[in-house]
């Protein structure tokens, strides 16, 4: 029990040092800053356009009864009304319409006028001219005074016969299109936001691990609690900031996603890309989290190996090469075999342990592995993180309190012979 109460204190207290450290906060709070001012603008610059084909083209509509107007706010743009000519008019001139259209019937004829310092849109004209003519066209059959045989063959409509069986098949095709870029989307994603991390706390932690190396107050702790387990809470401390912050991403994710269309006035525009985005949430939340995680604790004990095998803190970078190394070499195969997940070299590499991070989710996503595959592939990266755990823990004392200036192989390999 002692020796877990001190293996706590050391997690809370790397826990606590690194949550509050302004470098964190900055790489947290740096992607949302950046997705709310991209929204801002969008929004500004929408409301902006909307405004401006605001003044152009709305017009008013002044009829002779309530119900002639409302046929014309149905089928039109025209969506305000006014009772007389008179205020239409100042309405006019004080700018607060482009113009106004006057309707009247006289003589069985529908006229309208329209009045505006310029000249009326296309659209516009249009839906008036539309609305005007299916009104004349009753008020013609009125005037023709028509028996119920004839006004029956005038009410004959064109038939219109839909052929289902290709727009089903296009629409199949449709949805594989989407599905698939989905998944790439989803991929790049998982990638991008890994290859950060790796690359951003392994960097982290070699320099936290170098800048305790050869220190008096090492010497204190060790004489109080085996190394061990202070590297034990170390390593925990780290992890649990890197899920935290993976954490934070994944829901400040699902909130900009349910807020976004509220935000953003436009629902319907969002609405057709829910299907999309669903797909790659559901890849995004899935077991290639597991992979992820793995990756980032074996990543994060070898950067602390690394760490520990220097002796002045600004050779630290140097020494976490080999952690580096490997992201990238993972990352950069990863992006040239995107697109082929069913490729030899793709399944040969997603069985290897700390590669398989940057492959299996490949296959996974689309689709190309079943369970025991992914089960062989967690079961063998989950043994080389325990082992890497357990060997990076044993020669860890031997390390940390090591002071002389020799090359890095040979100050591990007397580590590990204590």
């Amino acid at each position: 029990m002692k020796k877990m109460n001190k293996i706590v204190l050391v997690f809370l207290e790397t826990f606590k040092r690194q949550v509050k450290s302004w470098s964190f906060l900055i790489m947290v709070l740096a992607p949302f800053l950046a997705i709310g001012l991209g929204l801002l603008l969008g929004k500004v610059s929408s409301d902006n356009a909307e405004d401006m084909v605001k003044d152009v083209t709305e017009i008013a509509v002044v009829a002779t009864s309530k119900n002639l107007q409302k046929q014309f706010e149905s089928q039109t743009n025209v969506t305000i009304r006014y009772e007389s000519l008179d205020k239409a008019k100042k309405a006019l001139n004080k700018d607060k319409i482009a113009g106004y259209v006057s309707v009247s019937l006289k003589k069985g004829r529908y006229e309208a006028r329209y009045h505006g310092k310029g000249s009326i849109d296309e659209t516009s004209k249009a839906g008036i001219m539309n609305v005007l003519s299916r009104l004349q066209s009753s008020q013609n059959i009125v005037a023709a005074q028509l028996n119920n045989d004839q006004l029956h063959k005038l009410q004959v409509q064109p038939n219109f016969v839909e052929i289902k069986n290709s727009a089903s098949k296009q629409n199949q095709i449709d949805k594989k299109q989407q599905e698939k870029f989905a998944n790439k989307t989803a991929y790049m994603i998982l990638l991008f936001v890994m290859y950060f991390i790796l690359i951003t706390y392994s960097t982290t932690t070699a320099q936290e691990i170098g800048s305790e190396k050869g220190t008096k107050i090492m010497e204190v702790l060790f004489s109080s609690m085996p190394a061990k387990n202070y590297f034990y809470g170390k390593m925990l401390g780290l992890t649990i900031v890197i899920v935290l912050h993976i954490s934070i991403y994944a829901i400040g994710g699902g909130v900009i996603y349910a807020l976004a269309p509220r935000l953003w006035g436009d629902e319907a525009l969002f609405k057709t890309a829910y299907e999309m985005i669903n797909i790659i949430f559901k890849h995004l939340i899935s077991i290639n989290l597991v992979y992820v995680l793995l990756m980032i604790i074996l990543c994060t004990v070898l950067a602390a190996l690394c760490g520990a095998l220097v002796v002045r803190i600004e050779d630290s970078n140097k020494a976490v090469q080999p952690v580096m190394y490997l992201i990238i070499a993972g990352f950069i195969a990863s992006m040239a075999f995107q697109g082929k997940p069913e490729s030899v070299i793709v399944v040969a590499l997603s069985y290897i342990p700390g590669v398989s991070a940057f492959f299996m989710p490949l296959r996974i996503i689309n689709g190309t592995v079943g369970t025991i595959g992914i089960g062989v592939s967690l079961t063998l990266f989950l043994a080389t993180v325990i082992l890497a755990i357990v060997w990076c823990a044993r020669v860890y004392p031997g390390l940390i309190l090591q002071t002389d200036d020799e090359p890095l192989l040979k100050n591990l390999k007397k580590a590990s012979n204590k």
